[in-house]
């Protein structure tokens, strides 16, 4: 148990587990692999190491296959993400 902000004490075993419908894999290879030479992305450099539209890397976003991180306001990509989605859309599981 430990003491949140609210002051209520939290048993971790209680709580529901949350789906996580992205999860890194493992055996994807380094982001130099892919020509990634930056360990962070913005969604425009994104768009042009990616040849898809806008809409469609919000769908994939949306449906956990690439995986995003927020900073402040600005949305960033992680080159290790960025990897992993280059993996399985290798491997043919997306």
């Amino acid at each position: 148990m430990e003491l949140c902000p609210n002051n209520r004490f939290v048993d971790h075993d209680q709580l529901p587990l949350m789906p996580q419908p992205w999860t890194r894999t493992p055996e994807a290879p380094s982001p130099q692999t892919y020509g990634l030479t930056k360990p962070i992305y913005d969604f425009d450099e994104l768009l042009s190491l990616i040849p898809l539209k806008r809409t469609k890397i919000f769908e994939l976003i949306r449906d956990g296959k690439l995986q995003k991180t927020k900073c402040g306001r600005r949305t960033i990509f992680l080159a290790q993400d960025v990897a992993a989605f280059l993996w399985q859309l290798q491997q043919g599981n997306l």
